[in-house]
């Protein structure tokens, strides 16, 4: 994204993330909310998990666990040849932020998911880019949203 590009807040009681301001949304009961460029080839997907009360297990779990399933689901798709960028999953001890950054060079695809997890809360969020011819320019797009999500105060 660059410099020139004017952003809004979009924010609930667990997040909050900056996105390009002509990006629009839809709420899909599904996948939870769905947040797209104009001519569709960039977007985000966002959802938000509750866990039950005595249910929580630690942040560093959680995020295992997400970032598992979803490491698990592009190895699972048969119409894509994802290969892995990054994989990261960093702790503070109350939260904890896991990346996994995917590319499908030959469908000029790229997918960054980014999962916040503290007690009790799991934000799971997807960025795509289905017109990635340059993977460079697409990191350097979405570098500021994916620095901007991050959990509102407890």
């Amino acid at each position: 994204m660059s410099e020139s590009t004017s952003t809004q807040t979009i924010s609930n009681p667990t997040w909050t993330v900056q996105l390009p301001a002509d990006w629009t949304s839809t709420d899909d009961p599904d996948t939870g909310l769905y947040f797209e460029s104009g001519d569709g080839s960039r977007g985000m997907y966002i959802a938000t998990w509750t866990a039950s009360p005595g249910q929580a297990l630690p942040p560093r779990e959680m995020a295992e666990s997400f970032l598992a399933a979803d490491l698990n689901k592009l190895t699972h798709m048969e119409e894509c040849a994802w290969r892995v960028l990054e994989q990261r999953l960093d702790c503070d001890g109350q939260h904890c932020i896991a990346i996994l950054d995917s590319y499908d060079q030959v469908a000029e695809c790229r997918m960054t998911t980014k999962i916040l997890a503290r007690e009790g809360k799991t934000v799971r969020a997807v960025f795509h880019d289905d017109a990635c011819g340059d993977l460079a320019a697409s990191r350097a797009f979405f570098a500021p949203l994916l620095a901007s999500l991050t959990f509102t105060a407890p």
